[in-house]
């Protein structure tokens, strides 16, 4: 990294991922170039002892901070005494490839994440199992090492015609048309796009009021639900409502839909090429 640097001095550098902010910054150690760097994920990580000590020492020495959300800011700033830090949002994803389906909708409630402890997807299980479900279908969209468990949670309650744990590789966009109801269970985050494509899509959502993102995204009761971390009786009164009522998942669903017009790629890569153009 430093030689090919040294060599093509670029204008400006920009790295992201926690990680490898800390492997850029040290590479290009007294070189004064214009390096920027972003975290993709919840400033309370811990990413270890050696990288986290890192991360505080070498991001002050950053030329700017780029922070996902006005709380990521907050603690990199504390952390770090960065003063040049600014908040810019992940942007949404086109949705072009969405105008071709014509799809009604049906009684499908979707998660989409990786089939890890931190997306919380086993409590959301149980969370449905407690609503009445005998008309729905929960789609758990992802992969990773609590896939096994999730299927035999599944069979355990008897909700094999009701759950399904699907893979990543199906048509998300096809899945987000066709579903009524998007149900987000993470215990931490960066910044959630799954929340933004839902809600772009109409989907009404239901969240868990993590750290960080769901408090930036969602106005609650307005164009999505927020509920208390680990209330789980409150995320399963929500989200039973939202499956009983038509008329509220329809008002929740036009609001949600006006999100595309504040995350829109073009709005976010412009705050990005002016921050670091500065």
């Amino acid at each position: 990294i430093r030689r090919t640097c040294k060599k093509i001095k670029p204008d400006t550098i920009l790295s992201f991922n926690e990680r490898y902010n800390n492997i850029v910054l040290l590479s290009l150690f007294g070189l004064n170039l214009k390096t920027f760097v972003s975290d993709r994920n919840s400033p309370f990580k811990n990413i270890g002892k050696i990288n986290n000590i890192l991360r505080n020492f070498l991001y002050k020495r950053a030329y700017g901070i780029i922070a996902q959300t006005r709380i990521s800011k907050e603690v990199l700033f504390k952390n770090t005494r960065n003063k040049n830090i600014e908040v810019i949002p992940n942007p949404l994803k086109s949705k072009k490839n969405t105008m071709k389906y014509k799809i009604s909708k049906k009684k499908i409630i979707l998660n989409v994440g990786r089939n890890v402890h931190q997306k919380n997807q086993l409590e959301l299980i149980d969370i449905f199992h407690s609503c009445d479900y005998s008309n729905w279908i929960l789609k758990i969209v992802g992969n990773g090492p609590l896939n096994e468990q999730l299927k035999s949670k599944v069979t355990k309650l008897g909700l094999n015609n009701n759950v399904k744990i699907l893979d990543f590789n199906q048509n998300i966009d096809l899945l987000y048309c066709e579903a009524s109801i998007f149900a987000f269970s993470s215990l931490h985050e960066g910044f959630p796009n799954v929340l933004l494509e839902a809600m772009a899509h109409g989907l009404p959502v239901i969240s868990y009021d993590c750290q960080t993102g769901p408090c930036e995204i969602i106005k609650d009761k307005v164009n999505g639900f927020l509920v208390p971390l680990s209330e789980k009786n409150k995320f399963t009164y929500c989200l039973s409502n939202l499956m009983k009522n038509q008329e509220l998942r329809s008002s929740i669903s036009k609001e949600a839909k006006k999100i595309e017009s504040i995350y829109s790629l073009e709005i976010i890569a412009d705050k990005y090429l002016k921050f670091i153009s500065r």
